[in-house]
């Protein structure tokens, strides 16, 4: 910025903002077209989920999902599942379902691959996040209320959250969140290890016929 202050004559500044939200679905789509094919809104919605907004793989992403579709047709939601599982949103989804029902064989296995795959900070801020949505949509389907509207640009995923959140009570989830919460803080105080914390509270919760094992009765 101090070159292009210098010498104003010569240069200019031009600021490049990252699309968010709405908007970076927007620009999937938009892509999508600028190299010859189409993706379905619903697609561009979870393409940017399971990316997390990262321009450069979703354009990554982009191309192998175009390629797998020959441009002869749109890109839809199941070839997004299909071809884009690396993000981890899938992995969570199953991680929750499975602690829902207490399955601890496969949580913790799922467990296991989000942490190969990434980190275990990774998986932590995954597992929290999805455990927030599906405290939105049960919260919403105790009061009788429109889970798509709470989720905002994220309601392509209602359906799914409805399903797994009938695996838990409002309590459930609460507690869940505060046990997430004050691991999170152990971890950074350096009392605990992130990686073991998350594989005995999956074991411990998947295994329990409820989730009152967790550390406070009282999430608040």
């Amino acid at each position: 910025s101090d070159l292009a202050n210098d010498h104003p004559s010569k240069s200019y500044i031009k600021e490049f903002i990252l699309p968010k939200g709405a908007r970076f679905t927007d620009w999937i789509m938009a892509r999508a077209t600028s190299e010859g094919g189409r993706i379905s809104p619903e697609a561009a919605q979870l393409l940017s989920a399971y990316v997390l907004e990262d321009p450069r793989l979703a354009d990554m992403e982009l191309h192998k999902l175009l390629d797998y579709v020959d441009r002869s047709r749109g890109i839809e939601l199941s070839d997004v599942e299909r071809l884009t599982p690396f993000s981890g949103q899938a992995d969570v989804f199953g991680l929750v379902d499975a602690i829902g029902k207490r399955d601890a064989q496969l949580a913790q296995m799922l467990l296991d691959h989000l942490i190969k795959e990434d980190d275990a900070s990774y998986a932590f801020a995954m597992i929290a996040r999805q455990v927030r949505l599906l405290t939105i949509v049960r919260d919403c389907l105790d009061r009788n209320t429109n889970p798509e509207e709470a989720l905002g640009r994220l309601s392509f995923l209602a359906s799914r959250l409805r399903v797994q959140a009938s695996n838990f009570s409002l309590s459930d989830l609460n507690r869940l969140y505060a046990a997430l919460y004050d691991m999170d803080v152990a971890t950074k105080r350096g009392t605990l290890d992130l990686e073991t914390s998350l594989e005995i509270l999956v074991a411990s919760l998947s295994n329990a016929d409820t989730l009152s094992i967790l550390a406070r009765s009282d999430p608040y």
